[in-house]
């Protein structure tokens, strides 16, 4: 099965209003199985593990967005220590906006 799929049903299903009981089934599956997901492959995949740790925690609907987006920031720094070639990317770019910007 699809992770970010189980993921995106995991957060729609608290869109649920009450007594829709489809969604609450839905929520408990996707919940059971994310918890499964995280203990086997936190090794193999940290950054999509901690991405399902977080909204187990407290669902992304219920958050603040300005600390969400503090909180996201400090996990992409994180890849980025962890995956040398991310920070090939902003290299490549600020070197071509540097060509760009050269008047010929």
């Amino acid at each position: 099965m699809d992770c970010k799929g189980m993921l995106y049903l995991y957060e729609a299903s608290f869109l649920s209003l009450e007594g829709e009981s489809t969604l609450d089934a839905a929520r408990t599956f996707a919940k059971n199985y994310l918890s499964e997901y995280v203990k086997l492959n936190k090794s193999k995949n940290p950054y999509l593990s901690t991405l399902v740790e977080h909204a187990l925690e407290f669902p992304l609907r219920w958050r603040m967005p300005r600390m969400e987006a503090r909180w996201f920031i400090g996990v992409i720094n994180e890849v980025q220590i962890r995956i040398p070639s991310c920070l090939i990317l902003p290299s490549w770019i600020s070197t071509w906006c540097k060509r760009s910007t050269r008047k010929i």
